[in-house]
């Protein structure tokens, strides 16, 4: 028989966090949604939460994390080798270099089996961390002996442009006319919700045209001026989820930047 699972979640990267939720327990049959999306069976209203993060599945006797759509997760496990890595912690004053265990990075869209025990996941390119803790056969009870509030399943459809800014990077970066059109042409796919194009910078470039060479310059101009407002160990390299970011999480560039010269 499949087991019972107590999750928590926490917003922020510093060990107090600015956000708290759970401990709660997840039934056996609960098929549970976490992200800003209305009615989700965990639902995160700070604007620059995705809203489709993260969904916690059952499948016969084991628990199934299934990434959602944004971002890469980190996750660390019995399963998993972690490792020990050097990094920029902490904001502003207090920022400073420390060893960090990391998890094993899994894709957008990536299903992970979850064994007995507990399981960290961590999501680092919005604009704080989001961390979740999954135990799985951990105690339903609360350290009063109280029983846990438990999460129901619930579902729901919601419009994909019904999308807000982040109060950090959206609001602060600007973007030049040309940056705009070039990035949403570059990320069409994702403004449309349709698959990946095979030769993505090619096929934007020619419709733009200009070079690839050109254009590489602009996105290399565009994400410099995302990654001027996040954290070193937050900056956005990988292609697929700065695209993500400027279309999906922040909303920096949307379908009306099409039509600009």
């Amino acid at each position: 028989m499949i087991d019972t699972v107590r999750l928590s979640l926490r917003l922020g990267n510093d060990a107090r966090g600015h956000g708290r939720f759970g401990p709660f327990t997840v039934e056996p049959d609960a098929e549970i949604l976490i992200g800003r999306a209305a009615r989700r069976g965990l639902r995160l209203v700070d604007e620059w939460v995705p809203r489709d993060l993260v969904r916690l599945r059952p499948a016969g006797e084991q628990w199934l994390l299934v990434n959602g759509p944004s971002a890469a997760v980190h996750v660390q496990n019995k399963w998993v080798t972690t490792r020990l890595e050097e990094r920029w912690v902490g904001k502003g004053e207090a920022r400073r270099r420390s060893e960090v265990q990391v998890g094993v990075e899994f894709k957008k869209g990536a299903v992970i089996a979850l064994p007995p025990g507990r399981t960290i996941a961590r999501w680092t390119i919005f604009d704080d961390d989001i961390w979740m803790s999954v135990n799985i056969g951990g105690s339903q009870h609360d350290a009063a002996g109280l029983p846990l509030p438990a999460l129901r399943a619930e579902s729901s459809s919601v419009d994909p442009r019904s999308m807000t800014f982040t109060h950090i990077g959206g609001r602060s970066v600007r973007l030049a006319p040309d940056q705009r059109r070039a990035m949403a042409v570059l990320f069409r796919h994702q403004l449309d919700d349709r698959p990946r194009p095979r030769n993505l910078e090619a096929g934007a470039a020619k419709e733009l045209g200009i070079t690839e060479d050109a254009l590489k310059k602009r996105i290399r101009r565009a994400r410099a001026a995302v990654n001027k407002h996040r954290d070193a160990e937050a900056q956005l390299d990988d292609l697929d989820e700065f695209g993500a970011y400027l279309i999906e999480t922040s909303r920096i560039v949307t379908a009306d930047d099409l039509a600009l010269d």
